[in-house]
């Protein structure tokens, strides 16, 4: 273990901002679940950070002990220093470093199910989409180029680690890619066909627009045909995002038992 240094110190605080991720090919990610999540992944650790009144809670957990946590660098840090690389108001203290993996640009519609994010820019929303995806065993999810950072700190905690889990593209001439893979996409849209109506299989996908703007006209205008409603009964003027994401998703699992 060693003390962090300050030139570590700037380093780490820098990667609370997009340019300085992209720039680094670093993020991090803070909190005991993630911590674990990330290191028991694929992803390349570089190190741990801890807080120094917590390292020997960390150090004697049996979990850390098994994993290889012991074989990457740790630095220890004093309370003061840790807020300044932390996004948590109530940090638990401990904070991974890790290798930014290399964007993919997908022209191709790889294994269903999955979601296409078009334009999402809450990283919450974007997170917990991960984490449904997860869940139901979507293994690819597609975004748009103006589609929220993905390592964004508030993405990846809403994800719950399913970031680790989950294979994201970006895609490459989007519109293009709408039309060639039309048959295997359907459109979220409140003028669609309603749900239990609709003939979605378990192989296909699912785009999901923007929270403000909802999605783009030319998407709208290339799958007319092929746009589902999740009908409502009550007042609300619409769903949230994530959450009819989480109710799209459950019917193409059930398509799924159905075979």
């Amino acid at each position: 273990m060693q003390a962090l240094s300050k030139a570590k110190l700037r380093l780490f605080r820098s990667l609370r901002g997009k340019k300085q991720r992209q720039k680094e090919r670093l993020f991090t990610v803070e909190g005991e679940k993630l911590v674990q999540e990330a290191l028991n992944s694929q992803f390349e650790v570089k190190g741990v950070v801890l807080r120094e009144d917590v390292q020997e809670r960390y150090l004697k957990d049996l979990l850390f002990q098994e994993s290889q946590i012991l074989n990457l660098p740790l630095w220890l840090t004093s309370s003061k220093d840790y807020r300044e690389i932390s996004t948590l108001e109530n940090s638990e203290g401990i904070l991974a470093v890790i290798r930014l993996p290399k964007e993919e640009l997908r022209d191709t519609l790889p294994v269903g199910p999955g979601f296409i994010l078009d334009t999402l820019q809450d990283p919450g929303n974007v997170g917990t989409i991960l984490r449904i995806a997860d869940w139901f065993g979507m293994p690819n999810v597609l975004f748009t180029q103006g589609t929220v950072d993905l390592w964004n700190p508030k993405t990846l905690r809403a994800s719950m680690g399913a970031i680790f889990r989950i294979k994201p593209y970006r895609i490459k001439n989007e519109r293009e890619f709408i039309l060639r893979f039309a048959s295997r996409i359907w459109l979220a849209d409140m003028e669609g066909v309603p749900l239990p109506k609709s003939q979605m299989k378990w192989e296909d996908f699912i785009l999901l627009g923007n929270e403000a703007q909802g999605l783009s006209p030319h998407m709208k205008e290339d799958l007319a045909h092929r746009r589902v409603s999740i009908p409502g009964f009550g007042g609300a003027e619409s769903l949230n995002v994530s959450v009819a994401a989480g109710i799209l998703a459950y019917e193409l699992c059930r398509d799924r038992e159905r075979e």
